[in-house]
């Protein structure tokens, strides 16, 4: 392979902490397993070009070799599967689809690799919370939360003050009453 592996393996390890984190930013300790990371997170189909790779077998063989733990990027929790990729890993002619023998297994970032958000959370350990502009419930401050879990109104909505119109929070006026919004402009 002409690849620069441990490139490979940094874009890799990028690229699999970035998907995670857009999932879960308060939790990147949570263990995941390899088939997410094959199929959800980092797919092949997807990611080959932003990983550099150009083949099924070179993105095996970088995935095979962060289960394996080079670079230190991640761990399989279960050191007899840990092994078992490290021997295949280093045999003569390594079948870097072994993997898929261990879709099941957990793994972990290893969180001194993984630059952990500086996001205050709740005592609960969840994410801290806004207010919901149309029932004044609490609501996950996360870049993919849409709709009030208490609600279901749309929370990139806002009430309109004089009519209740449902607005776009940087609008400032009202469609239906020209109420002014209090939006500021640019934003």
């Amino acid at each position: 392979m002409g690849l620069d592996q441990q490139d490979v393996l940094s874009r890799f390890h990028e690229i699999l902490v970035r998907e995670f984190g857009s999932r879960s930013p308060w939790d990147l300790s949570a263990p995941l397993t390899v088939a997410d990371i094959c199929h959800n997170l980092v797919p092949y189909h997807v990611r080959r070009h932003e990983l550099g790779v150009s083949t099924v077998a070179e993105y095996e063989h970088a995935l095979l070799r962060l289960l394996a733990g080079h670079g230190d990027y991640l761990a399989v929790e279960s050191t007899p599967t840990r092994e078992k990729i490290r021997k295949e890993l280093d045999s003569s002619d390594p079948d870097v689809g072994i993997y898929r023998d261990f879709a099941g297994a957990d793994v972990r970032l290893n969180p001194e690799k993984v630059e952990m958000p500086l996001v205050p959370t709740s005592e609960e350990g969840l994410p801290p919370f806004e207010t919901c502009k149309w029932c004044q419930g609490e609501v996950p401050q996360e870049a993919r939360v849409n709709f009030c879990p208490s609600c279901g109104k749309d929370v990139q909505l806002v009430p309109c003050q004089a009519c209740g119109e449902e607005l776009h929070h940087t609008w400032q006026f009202c469609v239906v009453c020209g109420a002014e919004t209090g939006a500021e402009k640019g934003h």
